[in-house]
């Protein structure tokens, strides 16, 4: 795993724009011939833009409480998409967590590289998690992924707020929608436009089978399960990774 992957997004950018290539001639084709589908269900020419498959995927891993890490290419997605689509989620689960085992000194390393201070209390959670001791590792990493988030972005994230319609959103979307960012960070980021399977009311269903709020507020106690704790990982290093290098990329963070 290259711990700064300073050109993880440029490969992404250029993996899109190669299987963009690749199928357009086939999507041309396709709309050509069914110009009045197009026309009658106002069909938009991005429909088989393959930035669509990291939108949908990111969001749909999110409800399960996984995170794309930095380091993966457009295939490796691709193929949690797949995964995903065939409702194979133990093979998603175990795609990601094999992910996690493997790199999880690298994961650590280049969290507390960029947040120092929290260095002590990060080391405690890695430490549980090798220990498999994940009642404790889990309420840590997740409390830190709240706290990284608003250190970077001033807006917590399991923080929310009520639309118009009384709908519960993350308030980081409101942080999305009034920053300048890159496509491709936008398209990453999707997850902080979203309540996830982590930020779930207990009210409403949720394919994970437990939320944060019922992990922190001690309405769960049975959620010490090493499936947890990876993903609590993840969601601690999608902050770490994504949402520092899109800050980064605004020129609004110095690098570390």
């Amino acid at each position: 795993m290259d711990k700064e992957s300073p050109n993880n997004l440029n490969n992404l950018k250029k993996q899109l724009k190669e299987i963009t290539e690749q199928y357009k001639p086939v999507f041309e084709k396709f709309r050509n011939h069914n110009r009045e589908l197009f026309a009658r269900f106002k069909l938009s020419n991005t429909l088989f833009d393959p930035s669509n498959l990291l939108t949908d995927t990111t969001k749909q891993l999110a409800e399960y409480g996984w995170f794309i890490p930095m380091t993966f290419s457009v295939r490796q997605v691709s193929n949690l998409s797949n995964e995903l689509n065939a409702n194979n989620i133990k093979e998603v689960d175990k795609l990601m967590i094999g992910y996690y085992d493997k790199y999880l000194n690298d994961v650590k390393e280049l969290i507390i590289e960029r947040f120092p201070l929290r260095k002590e209390v990060l080391e405690s959670a890695f430490i549980a998690h090798k220990k498999k001791e994940y009642n404790l590792s889990i309420p840590v990493f997740l409390a830190q992924s709240d706290g990284i988030c608003k250190e970077l972005t001033k807006v917590g994230f399991f923080e929310s707020f009520k639309t118009g319609d009384k709908e519960h959103k993350p308030r980081t979307y409101r942080w999305i929608a009034e920053s300048e960012l890159d496509s491709t960070y936008d398209v990453m980021l999707e997850p902080l436009k979203h309540k996830g399977g982590f930020s779930k009311h207990f009210s409403v269903a949720n394919p994970m089978g437990v939320s944060r709020h019922e992990i922190l507020h001690g309405e769960s106690t049975d959620y010490g399960t090493q499936l947890i704790s990876c993903k609590s990982l993840s969601l601690l290093n999608f902050v770490g990774e994504w949402v520092y290098k899109a800050i980064e990329s605004t020129n609004k963070l110095k690098v570390r």
